[in-house]
Protein backbone atom coordinates (compact mmCIF):
# COMPACT_ATOMS: atom_id res chain seq x y z
CA UNK A 1 0.00 0.00 0.00
CA UNK A 2 1.14 3.45 -1.13
CA UNK A 3 1.05 6.05 1.81
CA UNK A 4 1.12 9.73 0.59
CA UNK A 5 2.68 11.98 3.05
CA UNK A 6 -0.74 13.23 3.79
CA UNK A 7 -0.72 9.69 6.19
CA UNK A 8 2.05 11.31 8.61
CA UNK A 9 1.08 13.71 11.42
CA UNK A 10 3.86 16.00 11.96
CA UNK A 11 4.40 17.31 15.50
CA UNK A 12 3.38 20.83 16.23
CA UNK A 13 6.07 23.09 17.76
CA UNK A 14 4.37 25.48 21.30
CA UNK A 15 6.33 27.94 22.25
CA UNK A 16 8.22 28.02 25.68
CA UNK A 17 10.01 30.52 27.74
CA UNK A 18 12.13 29.78 29.88
CA UNK A 19 13.05 32.38 33.02
CA UNK A 20 15.40 32.07 36.00
CA UNK A 21 16.38 35.02 38.56
CA UNK A 22 19.81 35.56 38.89
CA UNK A 23 19.71 38.24 41.90
CA UNK A 24 20.82 36.03 44.12
CA UNK A 25 23.91 35.60 42.27
CA UNK A 26 26.92 37.29 42.65
CA UNK A 27 28.77 38.31 40.00
CA UNK A 28 26.74 37.14 37.47
CA UNK A 29 28.84 35.31 34.63
CA UNK A 30 28.80 36.72 30.95
CA UNK A 31 26.58 34.66 29.53
CA UNK A 32 23.83 32.88 31.88
CA UNK A 33 22.61 29.76 30.02
CA UNK A 34 20.47 26.60 29.40
CA UNK A 35 20.90 22.67 28.65
CA UNK A 36 19.28 19.66 28.96
CA UNK A 37 17.45 16.83 26.76
CA UNK A 38 15.24 19.66 24.95
CA UNK A 39 17.93 21.22 22.80
CA UNK A 40 17.71 18.57 20.30
CA UNK A 41 14.64 19.39 19.25
CA UNK A 42 14.48 22.66 19.43
CA UNK A 43 12.59 23.71 15.85
CA UNK A 44 15.33 25.75 13.58
CA UNK A 45 18.47 24.71 15.37
CA UNK A 46 21.08 22.31 15.38
CA UNK A 47 21.88 21.97 18.92
CA UNK A 48 22.89 18.75 20.64
CA UNK A 49 21.19 17.59 23.79
CA UNK A 50 23.15 18.78 27.07
CA UNK A 51 25.34 21.19 25.32
CA UNK A 52 26.42 23.87 27.88
CA UNK A 53 27.52 27.50 26.20
CA UNK A 54 25.19 27.40 23.48
CA UNK A 55 21.74 27.77 24.32
CA UNK A 56 22.07 31.58 26.06
CA UNK A 57 19.53 33.70 28.00
CA UNK A 58 19.23 37.24 27.83
CA UNK A 59 18.13 40.14 30.47
CA UNK A 60 16.90 42.96 28.19
CA UNK A 61 15.41 45.20 30.85
CA UNK A 62 18.37 44.82 33.61
CA UNK A 63 16.41 43.35 36.09
CA UNK A 64 18.05 40.22 37.10
CA UNK A 65 15.68 37.75 35.14
CA UNK A 66 17.16 35.82 31.95
CA UNK A 67 14.55 35.07 29.48
CA UNK A 68 14.68 32.22 26.56
CA UNK A 69 11.54 31.64 24.19
CA UNK A 70 12.23 28.35 21.91
CA UNK A 71 9.81 26.20 20.05
CA UNK A 72 9.54 22.48 20.89
CA UNK A 73 7.40 20.01 20.04
CA UNK A 74 4.90 18.10 23.12
CA UNK A 75 6.58 15.88 25.18
CA UNK A 76 8.69 15.40 28.39
CA UNK A 77 12.32 17.38 29.18
CA UNK A 78 15.14 17.79 31.90
CA UNK A 79 16.97 20.92 32.13
CA UNK A 80 19.10 23.29 33.90
CA UNK A 81 20.43 26.92 34.13
CA UNK A 82 24.47 27.48 33.76
CA UNK A 83 26.12 30.94 35.39
CA UNK A 84 28.49 30.40 32.46
CA UNK A 85 28.73 28.06 29.80
CA UNK A 86 30.93 25.58 31.60
CA UNK A 87 29.44 22.33 33.35
CA UNK A 88 30.76 23.43 36.84
CA UNK A 89 29.07 26.40 36.96
CA UNK A 90 25.29 24.73 36.61
CA UNK A 91 22.92 25.11 39.51
CA UNK A 92 22.40 22.34 41.83
CA UNK A 93 18.25 21.92 41.84
CA UNK A 94 16.96 21.32 45.42
CA UNK A 95 15.75 17.88 45.72
CA UNK A 96 12.32 19.08 46.11
CA UNK A 97 11.77 20.10 42.57
CA UNK A 98 14.91 18.20 40.78
CA UNK A 99 14.38 14.30 38.77
CA UNK A 100 17.93 12.89 38.22
CA UNK A 101 19.18 16.24 39.63
CA UNK A 102 17.17 18.28 36.73
CA UNK A 103 15.19 20.89 36.44
CA UNK A 104 11.36 19.16 34.69
CA UNK A 105 8.99 20.16 31.66
CA UNK A 106 6.30 18.52 29.83
CA UNK A 107 5.14 20.09 26.62
CA UNK A 108 1.59 20.32 25.34
CA UNK A 109 0.83 23.85 24.53
CA UNK A 110 2.64 27.33 24.04
CA UNK A 111 3.74 28.32 28.04
CA UNK A 112 6.07 29.96 30.29
CA UNK A 113 7.50 28.70 33.04
CA UNK A 114 7.49 30.30 36.19
CA UNK A 115 10.45 32.79 37.36
CA UNK A 116 12.28 30.45 39.83
CA UNK A 117 15.43 31.78 41.50
CA UNK A 118 18.74 30.18 40.38
CA UNK A 119 19.45 26.64 42.51
CA UNK A 120 16.11 27.08 44.06
CA UNK A 121 12.57 25.79 43.86
CA UNK A 122 11.22 29.17 44.69
CA UNK A 123 10.95 32.75 43.38
CA UNK A 124 13.67 34.58 45.13
CA UNK A 125 13.09 36.86 48.30
CA UNK A 126 12.25 40.07 48.05
CA UNK A 127 14.68 40.81 50.81
CA UNK A 128 18.14 38.40 50.64
CA UNK A 129 20.08 38.36 54.18
CA UNK A 130 23.68 37.40 54.25
CA UNK A 131 24.41 34.66 56.51
CA UNK A 132 27.91 33.44 58.20
CA UNK A 133 28.49 30.34 57.72
CA UNK A 134 31.19 27.44 58.47
CA UNK A 135 32.22 24.45 56.76
CA UNK A 136 33.32 21.19 58.94
CA UNK A 137 35.01 18.31 57.50
CA UNK A 138 36.81 15.81 59.66
CA UNK A 139 39.94 14.27 57.44
CA UNK A 140 40.71 11.68 60.10
CA UNK A 141 40.77 9.06 57.87
CA UNK A 142 42.08 10.63 54.74
CA UNK A 143 45.50 11.29 53.71
CA UNK A 144 45.59 14.57 53.13
CA UNK A 145 46.99 16.48 49.68
CA UNK A 146 48.22 19.87 49.49
CA UNK A 147 44.39 21.35 50.46
CA UNK A 148 41.84 20.17 51.68
CA UNK A 149 39.11 22.86 49.88
CA UNK A 150 35.22 22.92 49.79
CA UNK A 151 33.35 23.43 46.36
CA UNK A 152 29.75 24.04 45.18
CA UNK A 153 26.70 26.08 43.71
CA UNK A 154 27.12 28.80 46.39
CA UNK A 155 30.35 30.07 45.91
CA UNK A 156 29.17 32.93 43.54
CA UNK A 157 26.84 33.92 46.49
CA UNK A 158 29.89 34.16 48.81
CA UNK A 159 29.79 38.15 49.90
CA UNK A 160 32.99 39.94 49.08
CA UNK A 161 34.91 36.71 47.51
CA UNK A 162 34.46 37.26 43.79
CA UNK A 163 34.49 33.65 43.56
CA UNK A 164 32.28 31.64 40.29
CA UNK A 165 30.56 28.88 41.56
CA UNK A 166 31.80 24.91 41.39
CA UNK A 167 35.27 26.22 41.44
CA UNK A 168 37.58 23.52 42.98
CA UNK A 169 40.81 25.05 45.08
CA UNK A 170 39.62 28.17 46.01
CA UNK A 171 37.46 28.03 48.81
CA UNK A 172 39.95 26.42 51.39
CA UNK A 173 39.48 25.16 55.13
CA UNK A 174 42.14 25.02 57.53
CA UNK A 175 42.96 23.09 60.73
CA UNK A 176 44.57 25.46 63.07
CA UNK A 177 44.35 22.96 66.21
CA UNK A 178 45.60 20.00 64.15
CA UNK A 179 42.25 18.13 65.47
CA UNK A 180 41.43 16.48 62.03
CA UNK A 181 38.65 18.46 61.55
CA UNK A 182 39.15 21.48 58.49
CA UNK A 183 36.53 24.48 58.36
CA UNK A 184 36.25 27.57 56.96
CA UNK A 185 33.69 30.35 57.87
CA UNK A 186 32.31 32.64 54.75
CA UNK A 187 29.54 35.04 54.64
CA UNK A 188 27.34 33.61 51.95
CA UNK A 189 23.98 35.14 50.47
CA UNK A 190 20.28 33.19 51.91
CA UNK A 191 19.38 30.33 49.50
CA UNK A 192 19.35 27.01 48.48
CA UNK A 193 23.03 25.31 47.89
CA UNK A 194 24.45 22.21 46.65
CA UNK A 195 28.23 21.16 47.85
CA UNK A 196 30.99 18.95 48.24
CA UNK A 197 34.59 18.55 49.92
CA UNK A 198 37.80 17.85 47.98
CA UNK A 199 41.07 16.66 49.40
CA UNK A 200 42.62 18.73 46.69
CA UNK A 201 42.62 21.41 44.81
CA UNK A 202 41.31 19.85 41.56
CA UNK A 203 38.39 17.83 40.29
CA UNK A 204 39.07 13.86 41.08
CA UNK A 205 39.87 14.56 44.51
CA UNK A 206 36.28 15.30 45.39
CA UNK A 207 34.35 13.48 48.05
CA UNK A 208 31.89 10.40 47.00
CA UNK A 209 28.86 11.93 48.80
CA UNK A 210 26.95 8.79 49.70
CA UNK A 211 23.38 8.52 48.38
CA UNK A 212 21.61 9.02 51.98
CA UNK A 213 22.95 11.76 52.73
CA UNK A 214 23.06 13.20 48.74
CA UNK A 215 20.93 15.46 46.56
CA UNK A 216 22.15 15.25 42.92
CA UNK A 217 25.48 13.66 44.05
CA UNK A 218 26.22 16.36 46.49
CA UNK A 219 25.75 17.63 50.10
CA UNK A 220 22.83 20.12 50.59
CA UNK A 221 23.12 23.13 52.51
CA UNK A 222 19.63 25.43 52.69
CA UNK A 223 20.74 29.05 54.18
CA UNK A 224 18.24 31.35 56.37
CA UNK A 225 19.23 33.90 58.29
CA UNK A 226 20.00 35.43 60.74
CA UNK A 227 22.83 32.78 61.63
CA UNK A 228 25.18 32.35 62.63
CA UNK A 229 25.05 28.33 60.88
CA UNK A 230 27.47 25.77 61.60
CA UNK A 231 26.97 22.72 59.70
CA UNK A 232 27.55 19.77 61.78
CA UNK A 233 31.02 17.85 61.24
CA UNK A 234 30.94 14.82 58.71
CA UNK A 235 33.46 12.79 57.89
CA UNK A 236 35.15 13.22 54.66
CA UNK A 237 33.05 10.49 51.86
CA UNK A 238 30.58 9.86 54.83
CA UNK A 239 27.44 10.63 55.91
CA UNK A 240 28.47 10.44 59.48
CA UNK A 241 31.02 11.16 61.70
CA UNK A 242 34.47 9.44 61.50
CA UNK A 243 34.74 5.94 62.72
CA UNK A 244 38.49 4.13 61.92
CA UNK A 245 38.52 2.60 58.70
CA UNK A 246 38.12 -1.25 57.89
CA UNK A 247 40.67 -2.64 56.24
CA UNK A 248 40.69 -2.70 52.66
CA UNK A 249 39.53 -5.77 50.74
CA UNK A 250 39.77 -6.73 46.73
CA UNK A 251 36.60 -6.10 44.42
CA UNK A 252 35.96 -7.14 41.47
CA UNK A 253 34.04 -5.66 38.28
CA UNK A 254 32.47 -7.72 35.59
CA UNK A 255 31.22 -6.91 32.55
CA UNK A 256 29.39 -8.62 30.04
CA UNK A 257 30.26 -7.44 26.41
CA UNK A 258 28.66 -10.01 24.12
CA UNK A 259 26.20 -7.83 22.86
CA UNK A 260 28.45 -4.79 22.24
CA UNK A 261 31.64 -3.77 19.38
CA UNK A 262 34.34 -4.12 21.62
CA UNK A 263 36.86 -0.70 20.93
CA UNK A 264 40.13 -1.79 20.20
CA UNK A 265 41.79 -0.30 22.85
CA UNK A 266 39.76 -1.86 25.71
CA UNK A 267 37.35 -1.65 27.99
CA UNK A 268 38.12 0.18 31.36
CA UNK A 269 36.14 0.42 34.66
CA UNK A 270 36.40 3.96 36.44
CA UNK A 271 34.56 5.95 39.48
CA UNK A 272 34.66 7.65 42.64
CA UNK A 273 36.83 4.83 43.89
CA UNK A 274 39.90 5.76 42.27
CA UNK A 275 42.46 8.61 43.57
CA UNK A 276 42.28 10.67 41.40
CA UNK A 277 38.60 9.85 40.81
CA UNK A 278 36.60 9.08 37.07
CA UNK A 279 40.43 8.79 35.32
CA UNK A 280 38.48 6.93 32.57
CA UNK A 281 41.54 5.20 30.63
CA UNK A 282 43.66 3.75 33.61
CA UNK A 283 42.07 0.70 34.94
CA UNK A 284 41.90 -2.00 31.87
CA UNK A 285 39.87 -5.15 32.35
CA UNK A 286 40.63 -8.31 31.03
CA UNK A 287 38.99 -11.09 29.17
CA UNK A 288 41.60 -14.08 29.94
CA UNK A 289 39.52 -16.92 28.51
CA UNK A 290 38.03 -15.13 25.65
CA UNK A 291 34.35 -15.48 26.48
CA UNK A 292 33.34 -11.97 26.55
CA UNK A 293 33.54 -11.02 30.08
CA UNK A 294 36.05 -8.39 31.32
CA UNK A 295 37.11 -8.37 34.68
CA UNK A 296 39.23 -5.91 36.73
CA UNK A 297 40.10 -6.16 40.64
CA UNK A 298 40.37 -3.14 42.85
CA UNK A 299 41.53 -2.54 46.53
CA UNK A 300 39.14 -0.75 48.21
CA UNK A 301 38.50 0.71 51.43
CA UNK A 302 34.65 -1.07 52.61
CA UNK A 303 32.35 2.31 51.60
CA UNK A 304 29.82 3.77 49.19
CA UNK A 305 31.06 4.31 45.38
CA UNK A 306 30.04 4.70 42.20
CA UNK A 307 31.04 3.58 39.12
CA UNK A 308 30.77 2.78 35.23
CA UNK A 309 32.34 0.98 32.37
CA UNK A 310 33.71 2.20 29.26
CA UNK A 311 34.11 0.86 26.09
CA UNK A 312 37.40 2.26 24.44
CA UNK A 313 39.83 4.65 25.85
CA UNK A 314 38.56 7.57 23.30
CA UNK A 315 35.61 6.29 21.15
CA UNK A 316 33.20 5.88 24.74
CA UNK A 317 34.01 9.59 26.19
CA UNK A 318 31.15 9.48 28.31
CA UNK A 319 31.04 5.37 28.80
CA UNK A 320 27.35 3.97 29.74
CA UNK A 321 24.65 5.82 29.08
CA UNK A 322 21.95 3.81 30.51
CA UNK A 323 19.32 4.97 33.36
CA UNK A 324 20.43 2.88 36.03
CA UNK A 325 18.44 4.61 38.73
CA UNK A 326 15.05 3.46 36.90
CA UNK A 327 16.64 0.45 36.18
CA UNK A 328 17.31 -0.17 40.13
CA UNK A 329 21.17 -0.44 39.90
CA UNK A 330 22.31 3.04 40.09
CA UNK A 331 21.93 6.79 40.88
CA UNK A 332 22.12 10.44 39.06
CA UNK A 333 25.30 11.65 38.23
CA UNK A 334 24.40 15.37 39.00
CA UNK A 335 25.41 16.32 35.29
CA UNK A 336 22.51 14.85 32.92
CA UNK A 337 23.14 10.90 33.68
CA UNK A 338 23.46 8.16 35.55
CA UNK A 339 26.40 5.72 37.69
CA UNK A 340 26.02 2.86 38.85
CA UNK A 341 26.19 2.06 42.63
CA UNK A 342 28.41 0.01 44.62
CA UNK A 343 27.73 -0.38 48.30
CA UNK A 344 30.42 -2.24 50.21
CA UNK A 345 29.64 -0.25 53.82
CA UNK A 346 31.24 -2.47 56.32
CA UNK A 347 32.29 -5.82 54.10
CA UNK A 348 35.00 -7.18 55.70
CA UNK A 349 35.94 -9.99 53.08
CA UNK A 350 36.88 -9.80 49.32
CA UNK A 351 33.90 -9.64 47.02
CA UNK A 352 33.05 -10.39 43.42
CA UNK A 353 30.33 -8.44 41.59
CA UNK A 354 27.51 -9.99 39.67
CA UNK A 355 28.50 -9.68 35.54
CA UNK A 356 26.38 -6.68 34.45
CA UNK A 357 25.68 -6.86 30.71
CA UNK A 358 27.26 -3.67 29.27
CA UNK A 359 25.14 -0.59 29.79
CA UNK A 360 22.30 -2.33 31.43
CA UNK A 361 21.45 -3.52 35.01
CA UNK A 362 20.70 -7.17 33.80
CA UNK A 363 23.04 -9.73 34.98
CA UNK A 364 24.49 -12.70 32.91
CA UNK A 365 23.52 -15.45 35.61
CA UNK A 366 25.40 -17.94 34.50
CA UNK A 367 27.48 -20.84 36.18
CA UNK A 368 30.94 -21.28 35.38
CA UNK A 369 30.49 -24.80 34.18
CA UNK A 370 27.57 -24.04 32.24
CA UNK A 371 29.26 -20.45 30.51
CA UNK A 372 31.86 -22.70 29.27
CA UNK A 373 29.38 -25.76 28.42
CA UNK A 374 28.69 -24.61 24.97
CA UNK A 375 32.07 -22.54 24.47
CA UNK A 376 32.89 -22.97 19.96
CA UNK A 377 35.26 -22.06 18.13
CA UNK A 378 35.07 -19.85 14.80
CA UNK A 379 37.53 -20.09 11.66
CA UNK A 380 38.39 -18.54 9.92
CA UNK A 381 36.80 -14.43 10.98
CA UNK A 382 36.58 -12.73 9.04
CA UNK A 383 35.37 -14.80 6.15
CA UNK A 384 34.30 -14.36 2.34
CA UNK A 385 32.40 -17.40 1.67
CA UNK A 386 32.20 -20.06 4.40
CA UNK A 387 33.32 -20.20 8.14
CA UNK A 388 33.39 -23.31 10.52
CA UNK A 389 32.34 -23.37 13.73
CA UNK A 390 34.13 -26.24 16.13
CA UNK A 391 32.17 -26.92 19.37
CA UNK A 392 33.90 -27.17 22.64
CA UNK A 393 31.57 -28.40 25.42
CA UNK A 394 30.72 -31.07 28.02
CA UNK A 395 27.66 -32.88 26.78
CA UNK A 396 26.25 -33.94 23.41
CA UNK A 397 22.74 -32.56 24.05
CA UNK A 398 21.07 -30.52 21.53
CA UNK A 399 21.54 -27.09 20.87
CA UNK A 400 20.25 -23.96 18.83
CA UNK A 401 22.25 -22.33 16.48
CA UNK A 402 21.25 -18.28 15.31
CA UNK A 403 22.90 -15.47 13.00
CA UNK A 404 22.03 -12.11 14.90
CA UNK A 405 22.70 -8.90 12.86
CA UNK A 406 24.12 -5.62 14.65
CA UNK A 407 20.14 -4.25 15.26
CA UNK A 408 19.47 -7.51 16.66
CA UNK A 409 17.72 -8.97 13.63
CA UNK A 410 18.02 -13.08 13.24
CA UNK A 411 19.43 -13.93 9.99
CA UNK A 412 19.88 -16.83 10.16
CA UNK A 413 18.47 -19.93 12.63
CA UNK A 414 19.00 -23.82 12.82
CA UNK A 415 17.85 -25.53 15.87
CA UNK A 416 18.00 -28.94 17.51
CA UNK A 417 21.42 -29.17 16.21
CA UNK A 418 23.74 -31.86 17.83
CA UNK A 419 27.32 -31.48 15.30
CA UNK A 420 30.35 -30.73 17.10
CA UNK A 421 31.53 -29.19 13.94
CA UNK A 422 29.06 -26.86 11.67
CA UNK A 423 29.90 -25.21 8.36
CA UNK A 424 28.46 -21.92 7.32
CA UNK A 425 27.89 -20.52 4.02
CA UNK A 426 27.48 -16.76 3.40
CA UNK A 427 24.27 -17.69 1.97
CA UNK A 428 23.71 -14.03 0.12
CA UNK A 429 24.47 -12.22 4.11
CA UNK A 430 25.72 -8.43 2.94
CA UNK A 431 29.14 -7.45 4.31
CA UNK A 432 29.81 -6.43 8.08
CA UNK A 433 29.77 -7.62 11.58
CA UNK A 434 27.14 -10.46 13.29
CA UNK A 435 26.90 -12.25 16.43
CA UNK A 436 26.79 -16.63 16.33
CA UNK A 437 25.10 -17.21 19.35
CA UNK A 438 24.35 -20.84 20.57
CA UNK A 439 22.06 -21.57 22.89
CA UNK A 440 21.74 -24.63 25.21
CA UNK A 441 18.47 -26.31 26.73
CA UNK A 442 19.03 -24.29 30.38
CA UNK A 443 18.93 -21.19 28.03
CA UNK A 444 22.88 -20.93 28.26
CA UNK A 445 24.05 -18.82 25.32
CA UNK A 446 27.84 -18.11 24.39
CA UNK A 447 27.95 -15.42 21.42
CA UNK A 448 31.06 -14.83 18.91
CA UNK A 449 31.09 -11.81 16.93
CA UNK A 450 32.21 -12.44 13.38
CA UNK A 451 32.70 -10.23 10.24
CA UNK A 452 31.68 -11.01 6.52
CA UNK A 453 33.44 -9.30 4.13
Amino acid sequence: MLLGLGAFAFAQPYNITFQVDMNTQSPVADSVTIAGDFQDDVVGQSWSAWTPGITVMDDGNNDGIYELTVQLPAGSYEYKYLNGTQWGTDEGVPGACSNNGNRTLTVSADATIPVHCFASCDPCPTTVDTVTVTFQVDMSNETVGDSVTVAGSWQGSAVGQGWNNWTPGISVLTDPDMDGVYTLTVDVLEGSYEYKYLNGTQWGTDEGVPSACAVNNNRELVIQGPGPIMIPVHCFASCDTCVPPLPPINVTFQVDMNSEIVNSGGIFVAGNFMNPAWVKDSLQMTDANSDGIYEFTASMVPNEYQYKFFNGPGGDPDGETADFETDGCGVPSGVGGWNRLLDITGRLTDTILPVYVYNSCNTTMVSVEDRFAYDFNLYPNPFTNRTTIELVRADQKAYDLRIVNITGQVVFERTDLRNDRIEISRNGLESGMYFIEIENEKGVKTTRKVVVQ
